[in-house]
């Protein structure tokens, strides 16, 4: 789809979208720019209310004028309220239209106000997605016929012309990604598992040739670093390799200018090429126009072996990156500049749930909406869809994403209720529930960032808990964590975004429901209902707190049973756009 801007009112396109308020002033402008007459009976039936929403035909000078009205009600002085109010405005006018032949599309800016130019190339954009990758050729054909194959906005201030160009040019990477999530939250899972997953992002990336660094690590490297927390929950796949572990880098910041467009660090994993890419749905182009059980707890030395292995690692990993720069640039840093810069530069670091299919394990679900657990790695597309929207906007930020992905399948070498496992941290972890999964794979991940990347701040996403989804009726997501500025900063991205999320508590009185008698931890309580605290509260054990940490539950909104006015059924790819919020403007 082309993207386009105009100050001029185009008389040659297929149809015309206008939102305005109550009252009569805004369908003044509407007959100027169209030099058109609206019927009286428009005029007398459209109030511009806010529940409003007019699909009609205008004839004028042997022309027929196909236009959608939105009606956006008063005036809302909350920017953030209204900005959403323009997000869904203008996607139901989309959806509108999208059922017709109607195919190229001028769009009436409601002003020239940044966040609100954007908040309606959003709504546009994201309500012209169709979930196409699996439908048959003739469905196919069918629903690319109906796809919008041009935008044009408009706004007659000749002076906020080129302004406005650079909003689209920001906005559109931003949501083409924001739809290429969707397709991957949206494959089924017997297309996309931990194999396919890493080689579908690995391909997306090397083909545009994102400055983007990779690391695949599987589940026998996983093994021999302690990470036994995180391979537990993939011990009954039959997939090859099981778990990964897969970490993004894209230093923007403070980027040397010896840095490659892209590497990859094939650990125990080599990339696979293929023909079929989950990424394919088409992307917008911007137009240049108990009991007596011995006690198994962790002791100091058991955690001087797995902050050992860590450090090994992480020497490994240096020397690796070094040797390749060292290659590149002849000049030397001395170890006093090398510190400064360091810090300055730390980077954020976002970690992902990546579990491509949840059965529950040994703890199996109940078939009602299994299927829906294609979608419990959209924590991870998330994380891998915010440093991918960077990259593309190369933006001046220093991010890691790491994603942990695995499958949680029932098997005779499944993980059983009871088992204990000793995390990265050196903590032990009973395991009373296998469907309380997606908090063993983040925590060992957790302990790993923190300890190899010093970041500026921690922040791991997640489909993680049921008791979210109840809680938030898919309205809002939440956060949790230790550090009140960093919760502020999320949330205010929230509202800005329009992707609102809630802090909820972390009070010390929760410990008590995470208390083993055979174990340091156990993965779930089982007398404390609320489901989404404990689970963070859990998370909280493997970070510390010097360290600037949020945890973000996204299960109610990541997944919508319903068509909505810039949404589609299934993965909503919620997150996206709020974290890129939070991390191009902290």
């Amino acid at each position: 789809m082309k993207i386009k801007f105009s100050n001029k009112m185009m008389k040659d396109y297929d149809a015309y979208i206008f939102l305005v308020h109550e009252g009569k002033k805004d369908l003044n402008k509407l007959e100027h720019f169209l030099k058109i007459k609206l019927n009286k009976k428009i005029q007398n039936e459209f109030e511009g209310k806010i529940n409003q929403n007019v699909n009609m035909y205008v004839q004028s000078q042997g022309k027929v004028y196909h236009i959608i009205l939105g009606g956006l009600g008063k005036k809302e002085k909350d920017n953030n309220i209204f900005s959403e109010v323009l997000r869904k405005k203008t996607g139901k006018c989309i959806k509108m239209i999208r059922d017709t032949k109607a195919n190229r599309i001028m769009v009436s800016l409601y002003n020239v106000n940044k966040q609100y130019v954007k908040s309606q190339i959003v709504g546009a954009l994201l309500a012209n997605y169709f979930q196409i990758n699996n439908k048959g050729k003739k469905a196919k054909k069918k629903m690319k016929q109906n796809m919008i194959s041009e935008l044009c906005f408009f706004n007659p201030n000749a002076k906020y012309s080129s302004s406005i160009k650079k909003m689209i040019q920001e906005t559109v990477p931003i949501t083409n990604v924001v739809n290429r999530m969707r397709d991957l939250i949206n494959e089924p899972a017997n297309k996309l598992n931990p194999e396919t997953y890493v080689q579908y992002l690995t391909k997306y990336i090397r083909e545009r040739k994102l400055p983007i660094e990779i690391e695949v690590y599987l589940e026998d490297k996983l093994d021999k670093m302690g990470m036994h927390s995180f391979t537990s929950v993939g011990k009954g796949s039959q997939i090859k390799g099981k778990s990964r572990m897969v970490i993004l880098k894209y230093m923007g910041k403070n980027k040397p200018k010896s840095q490659e467009k892209y590497h990859i660090s094939e650990v125990s994993h080599k990339v696979i090429k293929r023909d079929d890419d989950v990424f394919n749905n088409g992307e917008t182009e911007v137009s240049k126009s108990g009991g007596g059980r011995s006690s198994i707890k962790s002791k100091k030395s058991i955690k001087k072996s797995r902050k050992k292995i860590v450090n090994q690692s992480s020497k490994q990993s240096s020397k690796q990156s070094s040797k390749q720069s060292s290659k590149q640039s002849s000049k030397k840093i001395s170890k006093r500049s090398r510190t400064k810069s360091s810090s300055q530069s730390a980077p954020y670091v976002l970690v992902g749930k990546g579990i491509t299919f949840d059965t529950g394990g040994i703890s199996i679900k109940t078939s009602r909406k299994m299927y829906e657990m294609k979608s419990d790695m959209a924590g991870s597309a998330v994380v891998l869809g915010v440093i991918l929207a960077l990259a593309h906007l190369k933006a001046k930020v220093n991010l890691i994403s790491i994603l942990a992905i695995a499958e949680n399948m029932p098997s005779k070498t499944a993980t059983r209720p009871g088992d204990v496992v000793t995390s990265l941290s050196g903590k032990t972890v009973e395991i009373v529930d296998t469907d309380a999964e997606g908090r063993l794979v983040m925590a060992d991940c957790l302990t790993y960032a923190e300890k190899k990347y010093k970041p500026k701040a921690l922040i791991d996403i997640a489909t993680l808990t049921g008791f979210q989804d109840s809680l938030s009726c898919g309205y809002f997501s939440n956060v949790m964590g230790f550090n009140k500025d960093l919760n502020e900063k999320i949330i205010e991205s929230g509202n800005i975004s329009g992707e609102r999320i809630v802090e909820l508590p972390l009070y010390p009185d929760f410990d008590e429901h995470l208390d083993s008698s055979v174990a340091d931890l156990k993965n779930v309580s089982l007398g404390c209902r609320s489901g989404a605290i404990t689970a963070g509260k859990f998370l909280s054990n493997f970070v510390s707190k010097k360290t600037p940490w949020a945890h973000l539950d996204i299960a109610g909104p990541a997944w919508s049973s319903s068509k909505e006015e810039y949404t589609e059924k299934e993965g909503t790819g919620v997150g996206i756009r709020l974290l890129i919020e939070f991390l191009m403007n902290n």
